[in-house]
């Protein structure tokens, strides 16, 4: 399924990156416009850094529309076709083997996971992508800008590492739990119907 989708998903990452850097952007040329242009009443700075500033704005708005559509299509398409194989799949078996599997499971595959599924894949196009990105972009600014106080952030990135390691090794015990129940729950709905 990957490479069908790959360009597009090559082009919401580039749009994503680029996004970014529009974010990262804004904080530098507030300074510029603070610093260099209303500290010193110089009108011509400010406004040339005010036009910048929208002009990024607009840019960064852009890059986030193609990128939330590319994403969004993508990710929907990959569903349906996912989707589309599985039922032809289940439907493809013989009756014998239909009575062994357990129905209340593919039900939820079906549903259930194929969506969750094109959450997780438009949502690595998104915020999976962008906020590593922004956090990287975000420390070398600061370096830019002011290097000692910019190692308060390189030190606090370890700390946040490990507490997210230690959210997803969380969740993801939680999500086979879930995943159980979900299907006996799914099961006892489909037998009350």
């Amino acid at each position: 399924y990957g490479r069908r989708y790959a360009p597009a998903f090559i082009l919401a990452i580039i749009m994503v990156a680029l996004e970014a850097l529009c974010d990262v952007l804004q904080p530098t040329l507030l300074a510029q416009l603070v610093d260099e242009g209303i500290a010193s009443g110089n009108t011509a700075i400010t406004l040339n850094a005010t036009i910048k500033m929208v002009a990024v704005a607009l840019l960064g708005a852009v890059f986030a529309l193609i990128r939330a559509c590319t994403a969004t299509y993508t990710s929907l398409s990959w569903a349906a076709r996912l989707r589309s194989d599985l039922y032809r799949r289940i439907m493809s078996r013989s009756p014998e083997r239909a009575l062994l599997d357990d129905s209340d499971s593919l039900l939820v595959r079906l549903t259930h996971d194929v969506t969750q599924t094109s959450g997780f894949f438009n949502g690595t196009m998104r915020i999976f992508i962008k906020a590593p990105l922004v956090g990287i972009m975000a420390v070398i600014m600061a370096w830019r800008l002011d290097p000692q106080k910019a190692i308060i952030a390189v030190l606090i990135i370890p700390l946040v590492l490990f507490i997210l390691a230690v959210s997803i090794r969380r969740g993801l015990s939680l999500f086979g739990k879930a995943q159980t129940a979900l299907d006996r729950f799914t099961g006892s709905l489909r037998r009350v119907l």
